[in-house]
């Protein structure tokens, strides 16, 4: 016996070719919707370096780029941005009462980086998808040193 030729699709075949194509299709719409959401802005991102080496800001090139610890690039030293103090130090007496005594062998080193990325409802998010928010500790490094710094305030320029 011969089986029975089938000539046109089944019902069967249809919803798979369908399911497919609506695949593919939202594939496609959440693509260029993610894609034009991310689209990239400039923020400006403040940090600390607390109890610092004085030798460390000389190290610090303004419009020289920090990496963060992997090695993607955090962003962009801004020129004018650095400026070194001496760093506050809270000894406590016999008594246990903390004072506030400046520190004659520590620097606190502030600055600021530009940054790419976007702004989300959750905060911050670097390139390739690093969240940043105020109150974060980061080991960064640029050409000529490493170091952990505190990230104070994010602001949209």
């Amino acid at each position: 016996m011969k089986g029975k030729k089938n000539k046109g699709l089944n019902l069967i075949d249809a919803l798979i070719i369908m399911a497919l194509i609506l695949g593919v299709a939202g594939m496609l719409v959440r693509f260029y919707m993610t894609h034009r959401s991310s689209a990239d802005t400039t923020a400006s991102v403040r940090f600390v370096i607390a109890q610092a080496d004085p030798a460390l800001l000389s190290a610090f090139e303004a419009g020289g780029t920090l990496c963060f610890a992997d090695g993607e690039v955090l962003g962009e030293i801004e020129k004018d941005g650095l400026t070194s103090a001496p760093a506050t130090l809270y000894p406590s007496d016999a008594h246990g009462r903390i004072g506030e005594a400046p520190s004659a062998l520590f620097r606190e080193i502030r600055g600021e980086i530009r940054v790419d990325g976007r702004f989300t409802e959750g905060g911050f998010v670097a390139a390739r998808g690093k969240p940043l928010a105020p109150g974060q500790t980061l080991t960064v490094s640029s050409r000529y040193l490493e170091a952990e710094i505190l990230l104070l305030s994010i602001e949209k320029i």
